[in-house]
């Protein structure tokens, strides 16, 4: 059983001498607070993927990120390039704007419009593909890396990219509105993937780092 579970649904320490009737109430709120730590921790772990590589997303993102400890380089350099290849594949989905998307856009930026322009589809693709560029040159680079301070800078870059707002919405609208229907549910869900756990890849892997640094000087 994962260690988390096991603590979770640990027998209750017995109660002293309370009366009957307040060590009942007390071991059926200990019970239920676990129950639901349990369905929060399940709700947590459900992240929402609907593909059929459900099983290599969790192996290898929601694996280093969820796990206990700091990612080793080797798990850092696993991690780097399946972000790469998601990132790589939904590039490769996102057609570029054409001239007379570009002029759109433009006009509609240029003369105020920002609610109108965000909500297009034109947006949505113009967000994805420099969004999924940049992420792409960040994280492929990273497994070369020899100075662990070199990838320290590279990952602290490609975290900024993967908080980027609305990852999965933009996927979500240049499909549905956008006409892109190469991106498919997986591009969905890992573009929120990388919304949902930016942070805690930032928790796991930089801030041990500075951490590091500071104590050693």
């Amino acid at each position: 059983m994962h260690t988390a579970f096991a603590y979770l649904l640990q027998p209750a320490s017995k109660q002293g001498e309370e009366p009957l009737p307040c060590t009942m109430a007390r071991r059926y709120l200990t019970k239920l607070d676990r129950l639901l730590a349990v369905l929060c921790t399940l709700i947590v772990l459900a992240v929402p993927v609907f593909a059929e590589d459900l099983k290599e997303l969790r192996t290898n993102m929601l694996a280093e990120i969820l796990t206990p400890g700091t990612p080793t380089s080797e798990q850092r350099k696993s991690l780097a390039n399946w972000i790469a290849a998601e990132c790589e594949a939904i590039l490769e989905k996102t057609p570029s704007l054409s001239p007379r998307e570009q002029d759109w856009l433009n006009k509609e930026t240029k003369e105020g419009r920002f609610e109108q322009a965000y909500q297009s589809p034109e947006y949505s693709k113009d967000f994805i593909r420099t969004n999924a560029q940049s992420c792409w040159s960040l994280s492929h680079i990273i497994p070369a890396i020899a100075s662990e301070k070199q990838e320290m800078r590279y990952w602290a870059s490609l975290i900024r990219v993967l908080l980027e707002s609305d990852w999965g919405w933009h996927v979500e609208n240049a499909r549905t509105k956008g006409g892109v229907i190469a991106l498919t549910d997986n591009d969905v869900s890992t573009a929120k993937l990388f919304e949902m756990y930016g942070k805690r890849l930032y928790n796991k892997i930089i801030l041990p780092y500075v951490s590091d640094l500071a104590e050693n000087g």
